[in-house]
C-alpha cells in the first residue's frame, strides 16, 4: 500500500452555530498498482471524544493499458556471464523460452559453459520440453543421480491416462567419455490406490567402455496422513554383469531394502530412516548401510531428544564421476542428546555425544566426544548475534595423546555493519594402529563487512578479511564484494561477486586463494509477441448528450468531459473529447456505470449499467439525456466516548415507485449513493431489520418527487444507541 502523510495542522477553536471549513493537505507519496485506497482519519477534540472520518482515494484513468502488447507474448530469459578463476577467464550463456499453449506449455533451454582444464564441462546444453495435462515429453541434455550417475543426451516421456496413474520412460546416452562412460534407461510406473502411492522402476545401465552392464528393479510404497505421519517403504533387486574384468559377484543377485518414517503424536515426534544394500547391489548404493533415528519431545518453545546415526559406505561414491577418486568415502557412527529452545528473539540448540569415524583421510580422529551448539539472538535495537561451534575431545587409545578439535564461527551485525569470523583447530596425525599426534593446524579469520543499498535498488556488500594460520604464522589479507541489482519491473538483473587477495606473508598453498576470483552475470527478461496472434483488444468509450433521444451521436450534440465512470473494478474519467480508452484489455465482459459527476447534473444515461463483451477492438457511444436521479448520503453518529468503529459503506438503499417497481443501490466507502431514475414519485428507505443492534436510523424512509425536480437528495442518519446509566442506591 502507498505511504500517506498529513501535514500538521493548527486547528482553531470551533465556535457554536458557525460552520468552519478546514483544508487538510493529503499527499500520496507512493501510488502502487492498486486503484483504490480506503483511509480512516480519526478526529479528536479537547475532551478526548474521537470520531472516525472515512476517506476514499481513487485513481481515475483517461487511458489505461492493461498489457504492454496487444499480442500474445511468450517470455524469453537471456543470461550472459563471465568469471575469472586462477587467472583464466571463463564464460557462460543461457537462454530460456516458454510458450503458453492452449493446453500446457512448450519450453526451450540452451546453455553453453566453458570450464575446467579442457573446457568441456556442460558445453552446448540444449533441452526442449512439452508439458500437457496427460503427456509430458522432453529431449536434450538429461542427468541421473539417484540410482546411477549418468549425464548426456536423451529423451523422456510420461503419460497420465488418469490423475492416479502415470507411466514414463527416460533414456540417456553419454557425451563425454572421459567423465561419463555409461548409458542409462529407466522405465517407471506410478499409481495410487486407497491412499497409497506405488512406484515401480526398471533401470538398464550399460557401460561398454568399462565393460559392465547393470540391471535394477526398484519399488516404493508411500503412505501419508497430513500432520500425523509419513511412511515410505522401498525395496530393490538387481545384478551386475562384468564383461572385461572378472569380479567375484558378477551375475549375483543383490538386494536392497529400507524405509523412512516421520510421525508426530501430541508432544512427541519421531523421525527414522534405515537402508541396507548388499555388496552385489548395482549402482550408487552398493553395500550402503544407514541407520538414522531421532526421538524428540516438545513443550511450549522447548524441545529435548536423543539421536543415533550410523553411515557405512562400501563402494567409492564418486568413482565414476568427474573426480575419478575415492576421497569422499568415510564411515561414521554418532549418538547423543539434543536440547533446543526457540523464541521470538533468540533460539538455542545444543547437542552432545560420542562419535566414531573411519575413512581415507589420515588426520581423522577415529573416536571422540563431541559437542555442537548454535545460538541466535536479535535485540530490539536491531543487533543480531549468531554463534555456532562443533567441537570434540579425544582421550582414548586411538590417539597417543589427548587432542581437542573445534570449528567455531560467529556473526555480529547491527543494521548495515557487521563482523564475522571463525576459529578452526584440527590435529595433524601420523597414521598407525594408534595415531601419532604431530601438531595442531589452527586458523583464525576475521571479516568486517558493511551492507549498503544505493538508490534503493543496488544491494551491495563490501568486506575485508584477515586470516592467520597460527602454526606457521602465515597471514592473508583480502577484499571481497558482491552487489545485486534488479530494476522495478524485474526484467533486468545484474549480479557480481568477487574476492581479491591483497597480501600474504608466504605463498599460499591453496591455489584458488592465491588469485582473484570475480564473477559477473547479466540477465534480461523479454516478452516477445506472437505477431500473428492477437490476444488483447481496445475499447473506446464516448459520452455525449443525446438531444434528440435516438441513442446516436449526431451533428450538434456535444461530448461531455470530466464524467466519472466505473468499469468493472477500475475507474475512468472522460477527457476533453468526452472519451476514455481501455487498451490491450483481456477478452470478457465489461460493466460500465456512470458515477456521480459534477458536470452530469441533470443528465442520466439511457441504460444505468451497460455491459460490453470485448472479443475484438470496439468503440461504443454512451448517450446521456436530461433526466432525474436520486443522490444521498448515510451518516453515522456515534455516542460520545464510544469505542466502536463503523463504516458507512455497502449499505443497501431501497427505492420504490408508485407502481411497486423496486430499485436498489449500495453506498460507497464514504456513505454516498447515486441512482438515475425515470420521472415519478419514489419512496427511499432502509431495511429496519438490518439495524436492530446498536445503530438505529433516525428516519428510515423519505418521499421524493422527481416529477417536479430533476435531482432528489436524501440524508440518512444512523445514530448509536446510548447505553443506560444505572444508579445504585446505598
Amino acid at each position: 500500500m502507498g505511504t500517506y502523510s498529513i501535514s500538521q495542522l493548527k486547528v482553531p477553536q470551533l465556535m457554536p452555530g458557525v460552520d468552519t471549513l478546514i483544508k487538510i493537505p493529503l499527499s500520496v507519496l507512493h501510488f502502487t498498482k492498486e486503484d483504490q485506497y480506503r483511509l480512516q482519519i480519526q478526529v479528536s477534540d479537547s475532551t478526548g471524544l474521537i470520531k472516525a472520518v472515512p476517506v476514499e482515494i481513487n485513481r481515475r484513468y483517461t487511458t489505461r493499458k492493461y498489457h504492454a502488447s496487444a499480442f500474445k507474448q511468450f517470455p524469453l530469459s537471456v543470461e550472459e556471464g563471465i568469471f575469472l578463476v586462477e587467472k583464466k577467464v571463463y564464460h557462460f550463456t543461457e537462454a530460456r523460452m516458454l510458450f503458453a499453449l492452449k493446453e500446457g506449455n512448450l519450453s526451450f533451454l540452451y546453455r553453453t559453459r566453458t570450464f575446467g582444464q579442457l573446457k568441456t564441462i556442460e558445453r552446448n546444453t540444449f533441452l526442449i520440453e512439452l508439458e500437457k495435462s496427460k503427456v509430458s515429453v522432453g529431449f536434450g541434455q538429461l542427468s541421473e543421480a539417484i540410482h546411477f550417475f549418468a549425464y548426456g543426451n536423451g529423451g523422456r516421456i510420461s503419460f497420465r491416462p488418469t490423475p492416479k496413474v502415470e507411466m514414463g520412460f527416460r533414456g540417456i546416452i553419454h557425451r563425454e567419455a572421459q567423465v561419463y562412460t555409461n548409458n542409462n534407461f529407466q522405465f517407471t510406473i506410478r499409481h495410487q490406490h486407497r491412499g497409497l502411492t506405488y512406484m515401480h522402476q526398471f533401470h538398464l545401465n550399460p557401460d561398454r567402455i568399462k565393460g559392465v552392464n547393470s540391471y535394477l528393479l526398484y519399488n516404493e510404497l508411500i503412505w501419508q496422513k497430513k500432520e500425523v505421519a509419513n511412511l515410505r517403504f522401498f525395496w530393490g533387486a538387481g545384478w551386475e554383469d562384468f564383461k572385461k574384468i572378472p569380479v567375484f559377484h558378477s551375475g549375483d543377485l543383490g538386494l536392497g531394502i529400507g524405509g523412512l518414517v516421520n510421525s508426530r503424536f501430541k508432544k512427541w515426534e519421531f523421525n527414522g530412516e534405515i537402508r541396507v544394500y548388499q555388496k552385489s547391489y548395482p549402482g550408487l548404493n552398493k553395500g550402503f548401510r544407514l541407520h538414522q533415528y531421532e526421538l524428540r519431545r516438545s513443550k511450549l518453545n522447548r524441545s529435548m531428544g536423543v539421536f543415533y546415526l550410523y553411515n557405512h559406505n562400501a563402494s567409492p561414491l564418486l568413482l565414476d564421476t568427474i573426480y575419478i577418486s575415492d576421497a569422499f568415502t568415510f564411515n561414521i557412527e554418532k549418538a547423543g542428546v539434543r536440547l533446543g529452545s526457540n523464541r521470538s528473539v533468540n533460539s538455542r540448540t545444543f547437542s552432545a555425544g560420542w562419535l566414531r569415524q573411519t575413512g581415507q583421510t589420515v588426520s581423522q580422529v577415529p573416536s571422540y566426544l563431541f559437542g555442537e551448539g548454535f545460538y541466535s539472538w536479535r535485540t530490539k535495537s536491531k543487533f543480531n548475534i549468531q554463534f555456532s561451534t562443533i567441537s570434540g575431545y579425544a582421550a582414548n587409545k586411538t590417539v597417543d595423546r589427548k587432542v581437542w578439535l573445534t570449528n567455531t564461527s560467529f556473526d555480529l551485525r547491527k543494521e548495515k555493519f557487521g563482523i564475522r569470523g571463525f576459529y578452526v583447530q584440527v590435529p595433524l596425525l601420523r597414521d598407525s594402529l594408534t595415531k601419532i599426534f604431530i601438531r595442531y593446524n589452527q586458523t583464525l579469520l576475521l571479516s568486517p563487512y558493511v551492507n549498503l543499498n544505493f538508490f534503493n535498488k543496488i544491494r551491495t556488500v563490501i568486506r575485508y578479511s584477515f586470516s592467520k594460520s597460527l602454526y606457521d604464522k602465515r597471514e592473508i589479507h583480502g577484499f571481497g564484494f558482491s552487489f545485486y541489482y534488479r530494476n522495478g519491473r524485474g526484467d533486468w538483473q545484474v549480479q557480481c561477486n568477487g574476492s581479491i587477495p591483497i597480501s600474504a606473508t608466504k605463498i599460499n598453498r591453496i591455489v584458488a586463494a592465491s588469485y582473484p576470483f570475480v564473477s559477473l552475470s547479466i540477465r534480461k527478461e523479454l516478452k516477445l509477441p506472437y505477431l500473428f496472434k492477437r490476444r488483447y483488444y481496445n475499447l473506446k468509450v464516448n459520452a455525449f448528450e443525446d438531444l434528440n433521444g435516438n441513442n446516436m451521436l449526431d451533428l450538434g450534440e456535444n461530448r461531455i468531459p470530466q464524467l466519472r465512470y466505473k468499469v468493472n473494478q477500475s475507474r475512468f474519467l472522460t477527457d476533453y473529447n468526452g472519451s476514455f480508452q481501455l487498451q490491450n484489455a483481456d477478452t470478457g465482459n465489461y460493466s460500465i456505470a456512470l458515477e456521480p459527476s459534477p458536470l452530469a447534473t441533470g443528465l442520466v444515461p439511457s441504460t444505468i449499467t451497460q455491459v460490453i463483451h470485448l472479443d475484438h477492438s470496439k468503440e461504443v457511444f454512451l448517450p446521456l439525456r436530461k433526466g432525474h436521479a436520486i443522490s444521498g448520503k448515510v451518516i453515522i453518529e456515534l455516542a460520545p466516548y464510544s469505542t466502536r468503529k463503523f463504516t458507512p459503506d455497502n449499505i443497501l438503499i431501497n427505492i420504490l415507485d408508485k407502481e411497486g417497481k423496486k430499485y436498489t443501490t449500495i453506498t460507497d466507502s464514504t456513505g454516498r449513493f447515486y441512482l438515475p431514475l425515470p420521472s415519478g414519485n419514489y419512496k427511499v428507505y432502509l431495511n429496519e431489520e438490518a439495524f436492530s443492534g446498536v445503530l438505529r436510523p433516525v428516519q428510515s424512509s423519505f418521499e421524493i418527487d422527481l416529477q417536479n425536480e430533476t435531482l432528489g437528495k436524501v440524508e440518512f442518519i444512523l445514530r448509536e444507541k446510548k447505553r443506560e446509566i444505572r444508579y445504585r442506591s446505598n
